[in-house]
């Protein structure tokens, strides 16, 4: 029950981005965390390679954007 509570508080917290968009992206990546920088590179690939939807590749380019990483290398 505290991961609901935690979640929702969150969710609360959280102001407008620059673009005027709500910031849902980071919310869903949230559910990404888990994910080693080797497996969050790998999905992306296989995301982009399968032709997965724009805003689920949107969601994994923010991760690996928030990890410092370059989605170009594999590790």
């Amino acid at each position: 029950m505290d991961g609901v509570i935690n979640v929702a508080a969150t969710r609360s917290t959280h102001t407008t981005l620059p673009d005027g968009e709500y910031p849902i992206v980071h919310d869903k990546m949230i559910l990404l965390r888990p994910l080693t920088d080797e497996h969050l590179l790998e999905v992306y690939h296989e995301a982009v390679a399968m032709g997965l939807s724009a805003e689920f590749i949107q969601l994994i380019e923010e991760a690996i954007r928030s990890r410092n990483l370059d989605p170009k290398t594999s590790l």
